[in-house]
C-alpha cells in the first residue's frame, strides 16, 4: 500500500514530498522524480542496528526509483537486502561516497549503475537536483550528506549520521549559493557514549 501511495502520488511542481521509512531512511518525491536516501529495511534484531518501528514496505516491490543514495557504510545507511531488489526490480544508479560503493560492489549490484560521489557533485532527476556535501561522521571520513531541492521549491537536507559541527555552516552557505535556503532537514540523533 505505501509504495503505491509514493509511486502514485500527484506531487504538485515546486513541492517536495518525503516518506519517513524508519531510522534514516526516507522517500523524497517531487513532480518529476523519486528517491530514496539510506534505504534500510533490514529485522528489528538484525546486527547492532536496531528498528525501532516496523519494516514498512518490502523493496522487492518498488518499480519507480529514480535514484538511490547512501549516506554512508553503515548497514542501515547501506543494506544488502535491501539494495539488491532495487537493482533487480529497477534502473535506478546507487550513488554514495567511496565507502557506500565499496560495498555496493561487494553486494553485486551491476557496476555500470553504481557511481561514487564527492562532495559537491551534484545529480539531477527531472526538477529534483541532489547535491553532495561533506558531513562528519564519527566513523567514515568519505560520509556525505544530500541537498536536495525542487525547481522554484524547498530544499532538504538529508545528514545521515552526522554529528555537530561547523560544516553545517558550510552547507547552509552553498545551499545559499545555489539560490535556495535549507527549509527542512532530516538528522539522526544516536546515543554515542
Amino acid at each position: 500500500i505505501l509504495v503505491n501511495e509514493i509511486e502514485g502520488a500527484d506531487v504538485p511542481k515546486g513541492e517536495l514530498w518525503v516518506w519517513p521509512l524508519g531510522g534514516a531512511s526516507i522517500c523524497v518525491r517531487s513532480s518529476d522524480a523519486l528517491i530514496y536516501i539510506d534505504p534500510y529495511t533490514g529485522s528489528p534484531t538484525e546486527g547492532p542496528w536496531i528498528r525501532m518501528v516496523a519494516v514498512p514496505y518490502d523493496p522487492a516491490d518498488l518499480r519507480r526509483v529514480d535514484a538511490v543514495f547512501s549516506t554512508h557504510d553503515h548497514d542501515d545507511h547501506c543494506h544488502e537486502a535491501t539494495l539488491r531488489p532495487i537493482g533487480e526490480n529497477t534502473l535506478a544508479p546507487f550513488i554514495g561516497p567511496a565507502s557506500s560503493v565499496h560495498k555496493m560492489h561487494d553486494f553485486g549490484l551491476p557496476t555500470e549503475r553504481i557511481i561514487e560521489a564527492v562532495d559537491g557533485q551534484e545529480f539531477v532527476f527531472g526538477d529534483m537536483t541532489v547535491r553532495a556535501v561533506g558531513i562528519l561522521d564519527h566513523s567514515d571520513p568519505t560520509s556525505l550528506g544530500w541537498l536536495v531541492s525542487a525547481d522554484d521549491g524547498p530544499t532538504l537536507l538529508d545528514a545521515g549520521d552526522s554529528m555537530y559541527g561547523t560544516h553545517f555552516s558550510t552547507i547552509a552557505e552553498v545551499a545559499a549559493g545555489a539560490g535556495h535556503g535549507i527549509d527542512a532537514a532530516t538528522l539522526s540523533v544516536a546515543d554515542m557514549a
